[in-house]
């Protein structure tokens, strides 16, 4: 799975980790889950999932307006058969995101798009997420603990400067072609000995390459 996360301040490991969980809680393979391309929004999230595996998620990890109470899908009526449900703070609503559209994922694994129509669907999604976030909320503190300790791990190593590469390279060469140079002057020694011993043996002086 490829992540692309242009979401300042929240390491790409962290939501790797979060995905990982999220397949688990569907019994889905993660390579079922091509690329995951996480961007800012204004809003608090929005989301699409594809057939090819790809999900889309937009996700402000500073909105003001949490809690969300009284949320159905789209504002969808509840009469609708949507599922009604209160998102508390941002964590919250990145689960929720993740987990609606890894769903998505899910449905187009097991084909359930054959016989049923965009809306089912999105009913389906809503139904499962809200499962996938109680099991969420139940072990939080212990998931986001590990999920951040992989990212603290991650930015433990922080990327050399291209001063502090081109450095490094510059080490390598030098002693790449330092040893390749002592080999040579062996080389040398060796085939000088050689020209030296043939000369005597030779009526016609042999002349050295030196």
């Amino acid at each position: 799975m490829k992540i692309k996360n242009k979401i300042k301040g929240w390491d790409s490991s962290f939501f790797r980790k979060a995905i990982v969980w999220v397949c688990k809680q569907y019994d889905l393979k993660l390579k079922r889950v091509r690329i995951a391309d996480f961007r800012n929004t204004s809003s608090a999230w929005s989301g699409c999932a594809y057939r090819n595996g790809e999900v889309m998620m937009r996700w402000n990890p500073n909105y003001k307006g949490y809690p969300i109470l009284n949320h159905t899908y789209g504002g969808r009526e509840i009469d609708l058969g949507y599922p009604i449900y209160d998102i508390n703070d941002a964590i919250e609503g990145l689960i929720h995101l993740i987990a609606h559209e890894i769903c998505h994922i899910h449905q187009y694994s097991i084909g359930y798009y054959k016989n049923r129509s965009t809306a089912e669907g999105e009913k389906y999604a809503e139904k499962s997420m809200l499962v996938v976030l109680e099991a969420f909320r139940k072990d939080r503190e212990s998931l986001l603990s590990s999920w951040h300790a992989v990212a603290e791990r991650r930015a433990a190593k922080p990327r050399p400067s291209i001063i502090d590469e081109r450095a490094r390279r510059a080490n390598a060469q030098l002693a790449y072609w330092q040893s390749r140079m002592k080999a040579a002057k062996t080389k040398v020694q060796k085939y000088q000995r050689r020209v030296n011993y043939y000369s005597k043996k030779t009526s016609t002086p042999m002349e050295s390459q030196s």
